[in-house]
């Protein structure tokens, strides 16, 4: 996948569509990254400066929604609906369910393709 400007949002920003493993991990890490970081930005001193406090707190909204469309996207790779996507809000069942994401092949053919195997056949031929 070549990532430019629009796809790098789209990738983050869109719940439709499928990524790979490997796109889900690397998307994962940095998301992990920043949420840990941002997470332990906020101190007693910042509940007073309610500026960097919403701003905080936009960026983690940012951050969480980017988390969840990923998951989203890589439940459509495994032929799955993106609702499952709701099992991360079960404590140690998350776990799992990440390690399942990671490790699941992708399903061909899938609903959730827009050019399902049929149309790249024929595209080809």
């Amino acid at each position: 996948m070549k990532f430019t400007g629009k796809s790098v949002v789209r990738f983050f920003l869109s719940p439709t569509g499928r990524i790979k493993r490997l796109h889900f991990l690397f998307g994962m890490l940095p998301l992990s990254i920043f949420l840990y970081v941002s997470s332990k930005g906020f101190s007693a001193d910042q509940i007073e400066n309610l500026p960097v406090l919403l701003a905080m707190l936009a960026f983690i909204l940012a951050l969480l929604w980017s988390y969840w469309i990923l998951h989203i996207k890589r439940l459509h790779d495994v032929n799955l609906s993106g609702w499952l996507s709701l099992l991360n809000l079960i404590p140690i069942i998350n776990i799992f369910f990440f390690l399942f994401l990671l490790f699941k092949k992708a399903v061909d053919p899938n609903k959730y393709d827009r050019t399902g195997l049929k149309e790249k056949t024929r595209l080809e031929t």
